[in-house]
């Protein structure tokens, strides 16, 4: 019977060629969600994930890249959001929209034919914050 003895690896190695447990150091990188080979050698987190320690996570669903261990710590976030003010690592969807759970994105409120822009999809023309160029029409406060 032969014995196979295996270096031990960085977690996002698959197999690495030193024991340094660096994630430069592999020789193939692990297969799975948000792992990428970034250069020869080089394992690491894909954008929209994180290296919580032990494998990549899943950043907060509306950032694009995020730098610590938890999931709302957003440093960029997607197109058609926006940092909060109140919470700066998270991202939230800008105010003329909502988060749609399906599509994974933000999307533009559904507004009064008349509205060129809306706060709330209550198809109200009184939720308009920018009126359609049409004429006759204009914009009441």
């Amino acid at each position: 019977m032969s014995v196979i003895c295996l270096l031990d690896c960085h977690t996002l190695c698959n197999l690495c060629f030193d024991n340094t447990m660096s994630n430069a150091s592999c020789s193939a990188c692990q297969s799975g969600e948000g792992v990428i080979t970034i250069s020869t050698n080089n394992c690491d987190c894909d954008s929209e994930y994180y290296y919580n320690g032990n494998l990549c996570t899943k950043c907060n669903k509306l950032c694009t890249i995020c730098t610590s261990n938890t999931a709302a710590s957003c440093s960029q976030c997607r197109t058609g959001t926006f940092i909060n003010s109140s919470t700066p690592t998270d991202c939230k969807c800008v105010p003329i929209a909502y988060y749609d759970s399906t599509t994974n994105n933000c999307l533009a409120f559904t507004c009064h034919p008349l509205c060129k822009g809306c706060i709330d999809s209550s198809m109200l023309n009184t939720q308009c914050y920018e009126c359609k160029s049409a004429n006759g029409v204009r914009l009441v406060a």
